[in-house]
């Protein structure tokens, strides 16, 4: 890597780093005010909501070039669990254990 190159990914780096913090700091602001007006779990449908439509093109851009095939059964298995909420690492206050199925052992 050149000197140029290592030079642009840190400027990179702290411009990602500069949109994170100017989000988090939105979310907190925003979040605050709409406490006020609406329950939590309409908020939460709403920060959901903006998430997925403000990353959906990204995703979809990568997903363009995205070799889909190479993945490993197991891994889709345990992606589409985990989206469908079936692995809940709390419920309530307690912890709940949560056993891989078995084909998911074989996988490293």
């Amino acid at each position: 890597m050149t000197v140029q190159e290592h030079t642009g990914r840190t400027l990179l780096g702290k411009v990602l780093l500069l949109a994170a913090v100017v989000c988090e700091a939105s979310y907190a602001v925003i979040g605050k005010k709409l406490t006020g007006k609406l329950s939590a779990k309409r908020i939460t449908a709403l920060i959901s909501l903006w998430g997925f439509v403000l990353s959906t093109p990204f995703g979809l851009y990568l997903a363009w070039s995205f070799d889909f095939s190479a993945g490993m059964p197991g891994v889709w298995l345990l992606l589409c669990l985990a989206s469908r909420g079936d692995i809940q690492s709390h419920t309530s206050s307690r912890l709940v254990d949560w056993h891989a199925p078995p084909c998911l052992h074989l996988v490293h």
